[in-house]
């Protein structure tokens, strides 16, 4: 195959500053590699893309709320990754 799919991938990386299972280091080190990643770090941000405090309960209780809106400034920054690949 001519082409490195890996090289040509376009990848946004959003780095959870509040995730329990994954911290924002490890993220930048296990994509860090990729020549067309984008991280964006959201330090109050938690595994489910929600937005939380520092407190382990109410971290935990983010997983099984619905209501709960996704992480300020996520979609913005979903936004953003989109419209400058494609070139808007």
């Amino acid at each position: 195959m001519p082409i490195d799919p890996a090289a040509e991938a376009a990848l946004l990386v959003p780095a959870r500053g509040r995730d329990l299972q994954t911290g924002a280091a490890e993220t930048s080190a296990f994509f860090g590699g990729l020549p067309r990643r984008q991280i964006e770090v959201l330090p109050s941000m938690n595994h489910v893309l929600k937005d939380v405090g520092e407190d382990r309960s109410g971290n935990l209780a983010a997983y099984h709320d619905p209501r709960r809106p996704l992480a300020v400034g996520l979609v913005d920054a979903i936004d953003a990754f989109v419209r400058r690949e494609i070139g808007a």
